[in-house]
């Protein structure tokens, strides 16, 4: 919220929930203080597993593409036929009012949700 050209670069990590179990959230119903796998600090060492990271440039906007292979291999190694995802911003705070981020839902009217997109490629 504000203006984004005051916003600086963004650095966010993506942690992957691997405890299974707490893949059964609802979207509609979980509220930030009940979030799978968060503690007070950030993501639950023990249940969540880090893959990667992505900055927002100052300003915003644009496609992001995330990559690597501790992305696919936690997609992988899934046994459910869920994925559940933690994005967390790790850049520090820079305004006294603190910083917003908003990633469109699906239900907005014109903006695009995140979208997990998977390209299968032969093993090299």
């Amino acid at each position: 919220f504000g203006f984004s050209a005051l916003v600086p670069d963004s650095v966010f990590a993506i942690y992957g929930i691997s405890d299974e179990a707490l893949d059964s959230w609802e979207e509609k119903s979980v509220r930030w203080q009940d979030t799978p796998a968060c503690m007070e600090d950030g993501p639950d060492p023990l249940k969540t597993k880090r893959l990667a990271e992505f900055c927002i440039p100052r300003g915003g906007g644009g496609m992001i593409n995330v990559k690597g292979g501790s992305l696919s291999d936690f997609i992988r190694e899934d046994t459910n036929g869920l994925i559940s995802f933690l994005i967390v911003r790790e850049t520090g705070e820079s305004d006294s009012n603190g910083l917003a981020h908003g990633f469109a839902s699906k239900e907005h009217p014109s903006a695009r949700p995140p979208t997990l997109r998977v390209r299968c490629t032969p093993d090299l």
